[in-house]
């Protein structure tokens, strides 16, 4: 290696039969991990035609990876305590981002299980940016859910639909066109998904069904009113007679 380029302190190992050049820093690791695991490294380095037992002679450049993030994914495949990787949040963002990133399948799916989002939103993106195809109803059924609004900030990382999804199910519970109760609202998010969404005043439906028990958060009716309720503020009704969540799905949704 160049000597005039940084050693890395702790993943530079003499053994080690394949360099990586990231941020100005050099990391000798071991290329077996890389070809085992990585369908992207596997067949570039067939395309080198070098054997696993053989040194690389040549520097590989990662000029587009960042230090922290290659530091984290280094740390899974070299943890100090096999019992427990003692990564936060951000350290397994990274991990999911480089394995999906050079298709390494078990890291990736090990930093699905490891990974704990902080909010909805922050669930949201990951599942849009990595494909997580499982997080993406629960993640907007919660942000249609809870209280306070999308903000600003939290707009302009979503993509477009996501944003319309998000404002046009709680359009509909804010204004009380439907009776809500929090457990269909993944089922209203996936009506607005398929584009199904739409005005439902005219729309001639099957009565209500009979209020559940009251439970906490979500919606719920209210105990001294009876009248819907959404992140426990009772809503009072204005009309003789509210169509169900479950009924306009009903027919909105193919059976």
């Amino acid at each position: 290696a160049d000597d005039s380029l940084l050693r890395h302190d702790k993943y530079f190992f003499n053994d080690g039969n394949i360099t990586f050049l990231v941020d100005g820093t050099l990391y000798c690791i071991h290329r077996y991990f890389f070809s085992r695991d990585s369908e992207y490294f596997s067949t570039r380095f067939a395309q080198l035609g070098i054997r696993d037992h053989e040194a690389l002679p040549t520097i590989i450049s990662l000029g587009d990876i960042e230090s922290r993030d290659f530091e984290a994914f280094l740390s899974v495949i070299y943890p100090e305590n096999f019992e427990k990787h003692g990564l936060c949040y951000e350290e397994w963002v990274s991990v999911l981002h480089l394995s999906t990133r050079w298709g390494f399948a078990s890291l990736r799916k090990l930093a699905l299980a490891s990974i704990n989002p902080p909010t909805p939103h922050d669930q949201l993106l990951l599942a849009r940016r990595y494909s997580i195809d499982d997080w993406v109803l629960p993640a907007l059924s919660s942000l249609c859910e809870r209280t306070a609004p999308l903000s600003l900030d939290e707009a302009r990382q979503m993509n477009i639909e996501d944003v319309v999804i998000v404002a046009t199910v709680r359009e509909n519970i804010r204004n009380c066109t439907l009776r809500v109760n929090v457990a269909e609202i993944p089922r209203r998010v996936e009506a607005a998904q398929v584009g199904r969404l739409s005005s439902f005043e005219d729309v001639d439906v099957p009565p209500a069904r009979p209020e559940a028990p009251p439970f906490s958060g979500g919606a719920a009716p209210s105990i001294k009113t009876g009248t819907p309720c959404f992140a426990g503020v009772a809503i009072p009704s204005t009309k003789p007679r509210h169509p169900s969540l479950a009924g306009l799905l009903s027919l909105q949704l193919p059976q």
